[in-house]
């Protein structure tokens, strides 16, 4: 009976200190609203779940799922210097950076695989970069109103891309690999400078708006 005693002591101290370390693994990991005002802010502190219920900034604004992660973030005021630094939060799905005279897509945004939906119009950027197709679960694009020329080959790699905004832009060729993007819908083009249409465009079945 003792060494009964003995044996069910030891696996409940063992247990115990499975559930400290879990605790602590858990305590230790930052929230996505933690996260983010670090980075805003500058500091350490812990904000726990604070961006996902209030909406107090002046520098951006973001919708949570029910764990509190941060599924959408628009970066309405943020500087652009700070968004080439935009740290990695692993649930989010759509991105707004309207308006900041942006030359390049910054790498940082690049890493968000997640995403779903990316706005990025209304500023200067010239290229689109070849490690584009890393956000392989992209469905929406918006590259309105800048001063992009040419389409990479990876943008075709797009597989999900419903929707895709290049108006206002230098654009000149719409290159026969434009039928890999077989889910597209939506393809906006205007007041762009194009001289070549590949009659592949024409075989986008699921193409609603020209």
């Amino acid at each position: 009976m003792k060494l009964g005693k003995l044996v069910v002591l030891l696996f409940l101290i063992c247990i115990k200190k499975i559930y400290v370390v879990i605790g602590q693994t858990i305590n230790n990991v930052k929230s996505d609203c933690t996260i983010l005002y670090n980075f805003v802010n500058g500091d350490s502190k812990d904000y726990s779940n604070l961006c996902c219920h209030f909406k107090e900034n002046k520098e951006h604004d973001e919708q949570c799922d029910n764990e509190n992660y941060i599924k959408e973030l628009n970066l309405y005021s943020m500087s652009k210097d700070k968004i080439s630094n935009l740290p990695y939060f692993s649930r989010i799905e759509k991105i707004e950076i309207n308006n900041k005279d942006l030359k390049k897509i910054p790498d940082s945004i690049l890493k968000l695989t997640t995403l779903k939906f990316l706005s990025l119009s209304d500023n200067q950027i010239e290229v689109i970069p070849l490690s584009i197709h890393t956000l392989s679960q992209l469905e929406h694009l918006d590259l309105e109103n800048n001063n992009i020329k040419e389409w990479p080959s990876e943008i075709f790699n797009l597989k999900n891309l419903k929707y895709l905004n290049l108006g206002n832009n230098n654009i000149e060729v719409i290159p026969s690999t434009i039928q890999n993007l077989s889910k597209l819908e939506n393809l906006y083009l205007y007041n762009s400078n194009i001289k070549f249409i590949s009659n592949e465009l024409f075989n986008l079945k699921n193409l609603k708006l020209l």
